[in-house]
């Protein structure tokens, strides 16, 4: 859902994943990239109270994370750990993830040139969890 001329509607979003049937893609390329994270603040409350319900949709992927979950920010208290539970966040700037996001990962693919690197500033960051 969503083009390069249309705003995905999140009440279409949601519409279409009550179908169990049904998966989405919403793409925001006509969301300015500032515009990005409310965007996803205000759908990601949606999505959360409909995995309460529905205990879908099964997966979340968040293609190109630090956008759309920047480090500014900060979710109420307890969102979190539920609307991040079976996510998959993409990003090639982990150090620009909201750390709320972050303190959620129980598994890390670091790839690149030098992945070793990446990985120990992840596990620098305050939001890393000890080994």
């Amino acid at each position: 859902m969503g083009t390069a001329k249309e705003r995905p509607d999140p009440a279409g979003v949601l519409r279409v994943l009550v179908s169990p049937e049904q998966s989405v893609v919403v793409n925001l390329i006509d969301v300015p990239l500032a515009g990005r994270p409310e965007y996803c603040a205000v759908l990601l409350p949606k999505i959360q109270d409909l995995r309460v319900r529905t205990a879908r949709p099964h997966w979340l992927v968040f293609d190109e994370a630090h956008h759309l979950l920047p480090a500014s920010w900060s979710p109420a208290a307890g969102t979190v750990p539920q609307a991040f539970e079976t996510t998959i966040l993409i990003t090639v700037h982990p150090d620009h993830v909201s750390p709320a996001a972050l303190k959620s990962i129980d598994a890390l693919l670091v790839t690149g040139n030098e992945p070793m690197q990446t990985l120990a500033g992840i596990r620098e960051g305050s939001w890393a969890s000890p080994a």
